[in-house]
């Protein structure tokens, strides 16, 4: 219930920064949740400019600032045409997450945005340093958890990164599949290639190339 995708928010996030004063401001970070679920290239544009328009009516709506940070980390990711909204989008990801901290330094969120925007920047160091600091914060953020494993595996570290996606599986079964590729990597290396291939099957990611 107290994950990202349950009743109740992660009270972390809420222990700094401005509640939204628009219900619509709300409704835009809720509905960023959902294209996290699945990456929907469809929901991309829709979600990207609603969030755009919750920090023009909540400037010191700091979740918002961090979802939308990762919105335009994702653009650079999947390759997403942006029409102008951003010549740089990593640049505007990380600055989005800048503002996010600036605004809610007791918020996992902000450092959830930073360490994705940091990875796909290239800047492997600091991102790892930004997701520790983020579940140091709210060490019950299965989120974070699974993307600091994930980014674990990617660079091999099997010990650290299957105990941490083993875990946020364990705390939320809702989990979005997409981080299961860690697991599917880490039997890959050690050759168990039915487990890999279960794992994968189970990551449901259709709009992911």
């Amino acid at each position: 219930l107290a994950q990202p995708y349950g009743i109740l928010s992660s009270r972390a996030r809420e222990t700094d920064g401005d509640h939204p004063e628009s219900m619509s401001s709300y409704d835009c970070v809720v509905r960023f949740h959902s294209y996290w679920r699945t990456y929907d290239h469809e929901m991309f544009e829709p979600v990207r400019a609603g969030l755009e328009s919750a920090i023009a009516t909540d400037p010191g709506y700091a979740e918002a600032y961090a979802c939308l940070s990762q919105m335009y980390a994702n653009a650079a990711r999947f390759g997403h045409d942006l029409n102008l909204a951003a010549d740089n989008p990593l640049q505007r990801a990380l600055d989005l997450a800048h503002r996010a901290i600036e605004l809610a330094p007791g918020s996992s969120r902000g450092h959830h945005a930073l360490g994705l925007a940091f990875w796909f920047s290239g800047n492997v160091s600091g991102s790892l340093e930004a997701l520790e600091t983020g579940l140091a914060l709210n060490p019950n953020d299965s989120e974070i958890m699974a993307d600091l494993g994930l980014r674990r595996a990617m660079l091999t570290e099997w010990d650290k990164a299957v105990p941490l996606l083993e875990e946020s599986y364990a705390r939320n079964p809702a989990q979005p599949g997409p981080y299961r590729i860690g697991l599917a990597l880490y039997h890959l290396a050690h050759g168990r290639f039915a487990a890999e291939i279960d794992e994968a099957r189970r990551t449901d990611a259709p709009h992911v190339d």
